[in-house]
């Protein structure tokens, strides 16, 4: 099995976009299907952007399973670690934008194919080979899926993957959002960074700024760096004493789906390339690097992040509007 940078874990699910947008979805005619979920957004993203990764999962074993499958890899993401199961459909999502820019969402998930990954599904040679393994929140939701979530963590803490945990909390899908806090804050104990943004801060019960958040909870508890995004404000990031901080572009805003995985995308690419001036990028050697990054090599890091973000708002749909790595304004994001 061939080596990977990064492993994305999560739900990939099939989006239904309408034709146009300004309507409410009861008076769609006609929709598109395209790849969304966001652990699989943000592995198109990485692959556009031309970093070697994969996605692990599992989609049901049926048309629109073979649809994300095919379409994953058409995009250049390893889909070794992506399980198809029997036991339910692939999950899909009708999106729609209002005239007034506002979204609405209906899901067909209850349940879906991504919530049927077991553990015993794990390909765990796929984590063994990556070098990051990067997991959020929304497969805790459920016993079977969750320990699958954990065995996976597991397997990559074991491994000594330099993990990234982006939480990507959706509150609508808990019934109890207490005990939904008890296991988020479990799943930042296997990070080396974590990116929250403002709404998951106070969920998570910094009441306080970011800085002491970082500083007084998540720092003791052995992460690396906190990465806080601010949308249309830019981005911030403490590592250690380090602090930096990058504004977000101003570009027409169209639709913010998958604004949040753009920038994942975007920062983890920047991650690897501050790595690739000292060689392939490797865990151990990542885990070691980001502590002696000053401020201007952060700043590279969540320009790109930031940059890729609001790139992704300029068109509807969550990876319209993912760029390819020639279409990045590299010099001016400082690199």
């Amino acid at each position: 099995m061939k080596k990977i940078e990064v492993l994305s874990y999560g739900e990939a699910l099939v989006d239904f976009l309408p034709n146009q947008g300004g309507k409410l979805l009861r008076d769609v005619d006609t929709f598109h299907k395209t790849s969304g979920g966001a652990p699989a957004n943000m592995a198109i993203g990485l692959a556009r952007l031309g970093r070697s990764v994969g996605l692990m999962g599992a989609v049901g074993q049926d048309e629109f399973g073979w649809f994300l499958r095919n379409h994953l890899e058409s995009e250049g993401v390893d889909v070794s670690g992506v399980y198809m199961t029997d036991e339910a459909k692939t999950g899909i999502t009708f999106v729609s934008l209002d005239a007034n820019g506002e979204r609405s969402f209906m899901f067909f998930r209850q349940p879906s194919a991504d919530t049927m990954f077991k553990p015993e599904d794990i390909n765990v040679e796929t984590i063994e080979h990556c070098s990051i393994f990067i997991a959020g929140s929304n497969l805790l939701v459920t016993p079977e899926v969750r320990e699958a979530t954990f065995t996976a963590l597991d397997h990559a803490r074991n491994f000594g993957k330099f993990i990234i945990i982006d939480p990507n909390i959706r509150l609508h899908l808990w019934e109890n959002h207490d005990f939904a806090r008890s296991l988020i804050q479990r799943l930042l104990s296997y990070a080396d960074v974590v990116k929250l943004n403002d709404d998951e801060m106070e969920f998570l019960g910094a009441s306080a700024d970011a800085a002491t958040f970082y500083h007084e909870e998540l720092e003791p508890a052995g992460v690396k760096a906190l990465i806080a995004t601010r949308a249309e404000r830019g981005a911030e990031v403490f590592c250690g004493p380090v602090h930096s901080t990058a504004l977000a572009p101003k570009l027409k805003v169209v639709d913010t789906t998958g604004a949040g995985d753009g920038f994942v995308a975007g920062f983890v690419a920047g991650l690897c390339l501050e790595h690739e001036q000292h060689g392939p990028t490797q865990a151990d050697s990542l885990r070691k690097l980001i502590s002696t990054w000053d401020q201007n090599a952060w700043r590279r890091i969540l320009n790109l992040g930031c940059w890729v973000g609001s790139t992704v708002c300029t068109q509807f749909g969550a990876t319209t509007a993912l760029p390819k790595s020639t279409d990045v304004p590299w010099d001016g994001l400082g690199f």
